[in-house]
C-alpha cells in the first residue's frame, strides 16, 4: 500500500492534519510510527502515533483509538520527511514522496520518490537501500544494459 505525504489523517473520525513523515527502524526497515501535523510538515508541532493504531482507507488515514506498541523503545530510528532526498549512483533522482509498505506488519517494500511537482513518481524498491545518511535515501546502482 502506497502511503504518500499530504494525506488526509483522521483521528475519532474528525480530521486532524496531514501525513508528514514515518519513524523506521533502521536494522529491519519496519515503520515503528507515522507522523502527522496540521500543515503535513515535520517540526515540534507534529503529533506521532503508533503503526499499529493506523488503518488506511481510501484517500485517508484513520488512527484507530491509541493503542502503544508492544515493542520496547529502541534507539536509533530513522526519521523519513517529504524532504529527504533519493540517490543513485551519487547522482540526485528525486525527492521522496512516500513510501510503498506491507499493510499488514509495517515492511517497507520501496519508496516512492518524483523528480519534481510535474514529473510521474517513481518507485525503488527497498532491497539494498541505504538509510544511514540523514536526510538522504541511497538506492542502488543500477546494472548497465549492454546489447
Amino acid at each position: 500500500m502506497e502511503l504518500l505525504f499530504g494525506t488526509n489523517v483522521r483521528e475519532y473520525g474528525q480530521h486532524v492534519g496531514r501525513l508528514a513523515g514515518f519513524e523506521l527502524d533502521p536494522a529491519s526497515y519496519q515503520v515503528r510510527k507515522v507522523i502527522f501535523s496540521s500543515d503535513g510538515e515535520l517540526g515540534s508541532h507534529a503529533t506521532m502515533r503508533p503503526f499499529e493504531s493506523v488503518l488506511v482507507e481510501p484517500g485517508d488515514i484513520e488512527i484507530r483509538p491509541y493503542t502503544p506498541g508492544d515493542q520496547p523503545r529502541q534507539a536509533g530510528a530513522v526519521l523519513l520527511g517529504h524532504t529527504a532526498r533519493i540517490f543513485r549512483n551519487r547522482r540526485d533522482i528525486g525527492r521522496l514522496s512516500g513510501l510503498d509498505l506491507e499493510l499488514a506488519s509495517g515492511n517497507l517494500e520501496g519508496v516512492i520518490g518524483r523528480r519534481s511537482w510535474w514529473t510521474k513518481r517513481f518507485r525503488v524498491a527497498a532491497s539494498g537501500l541505504d538509510l544511514s545518511v540523514p536526510g538522504e535515501v541511497r538506492a542502488p546502482a543500477t546494472q548497465p544494459r549492454a546489447a
